[in-house]
Parts: structure tokens; sequence; C-alpha cells
């Protein structure tokens, strides 16, 4: 049984859901976050969209806590999960896809923009394939005409999971840098994930070696 069906047990869910109010505030307050250019997400905090990939996330949960920032997530069962833990750490949610619903997408996105709201997408979620940003994504962007600001997070120590995006999540205690890129208006997905990926080599190459 995998955990998506898993999720469809309510007893489960609410077992699981008690555990993580007790045990994620205990597991972020291990990590030692260190923050690289955060000069450049403060001094960009309306008309951005924030890209990072989807197995790097956890540790931006907790840093950017209670920051209101909207995600997109998945409006599938799984999505539900992510959701509910989002919701907890005070962020709001986009119930969409990335895939579908381009449209409707877009207006709510180019809404949330316009009253200065900040947002945040997961770039090559919720199916993947890892690290490949996805093509209703780039449409939004083109059609939206707004910058995005690269977000990467690397760990000292962590543990990969055998997942379609390789989930790496951080152990206790371990050492966390969040690297905030230069916003910019990508010509197509490759310059996208190729700024990412300079990201990611900037922080090993710096920090990790």
């Amino acid at each position: 049984m995998n955990f998506s069906s898993l999720l469809k047990n309510r007893s489960f869910l609410d077992i699981v859901k008690w555990f993580l109010r007790l045990l994620l505030p205990l597991y972020f307050a291990t990590l030692r976050i260190v923050e690289i250019n955060r000069e450049v997400f403060d001094s960009k905090k309306a008309h951005i969209i924030y890209g990072f990939w989807h197995n790097r996330f956890v540790p931006l949960i907790h840093l950017h806590r209670n920051s209101g920032i909207y995600i997109m997530v998945s409006p599938s069962r799984d999505g539900d999960f992510i959701a509910w833990i989002l919701e907890r750490f005070g962020f709001r949610t986009i119930r969409g896809s990335t895939y579908k619903r381009v449209i409707g997408g877009t207006k709510e996105l180019l809404g949330l923009l316009r009253r200065g709201e900040r947002v945040a997408i997961l770039l090559d979620g919720p199916r993947g394939p890892r690290y490949t940003v996805s093509p209703g994504l780039l449409k939004i962007l083109d059609k939206l005409k707004v910058e995005i600001m690269p977000v990467t997070a690397e760990y000292t120590k962590y543990i990969r999971f055998n997942s379609w995006d390789r989930f790496m999540l951080p152990l206790p205690f371990s050492k966390v840098y969040v690297c905030y890129g230069e916003p910019f208006l990508p010509k197509d997905s490759v310059e996208l994930r190729d700024r990412l990926f300079e990201l990611e080599h900037f922080v090993k190459s710096r920090f990790l070696r």
C-alpha cells in the first residue's frame, strides 16, 4: 500500500496529523538554517513568483512560516495533505495545477499579483518529471509577464526517498543552506531550470565542499 492509498484512510490520516502537530516544530528547531542572499528576497516582496524544486521545499516551510505567501498545490488527495501542512504554518494555498486549468490559474495568479500578494510555485510539481519545469507554468509566466525568483535549499546531511522527485529530507541537527537568486523573466523552461542548477552549484561549491 502506497502513501496515497493510506491518505484515503481517515483514521490513519488523523493519527499522522496528530503526530505532525507535535513533531514538526521540534524537528524544525533542530535545523541550523543559513540564508544566502537574503537581501534579494527582502528587496522584492510584491509582483514576484518564487520558484523551487519539489524535493527541496521542507526547510522553506519553517523559514517562511506565517508569511502569508500563496503556494499552488495540486487538487489531489496528496495535495490535500500538503495543503493542511502549509496552512498550519501560515501559508495560503491555491488549489490548482500547472498542468490543467491554465487559463483559470492564470486569472487567479494575476489577481493575487495585482493585489501585491506573494506567490510560490513548485516548478516540477505535482507529478514531475523531476527537475523539469511544467509546460503549463511557462504558459502562465508568459501571460503574466512577471519575474520569477529561483530558490534552492541544500543540506549537509539528509535522507533521499525513492519517490518520483527523489525527495530530500534534511536530518535533525544538519545544516541547511537556503539561497535566493536574482529575479528574472525566463525565455524558456531550459533557462529557468539552469538558473536553479546554477544556484545549487554555487551553494555546493562554496559551502558544502
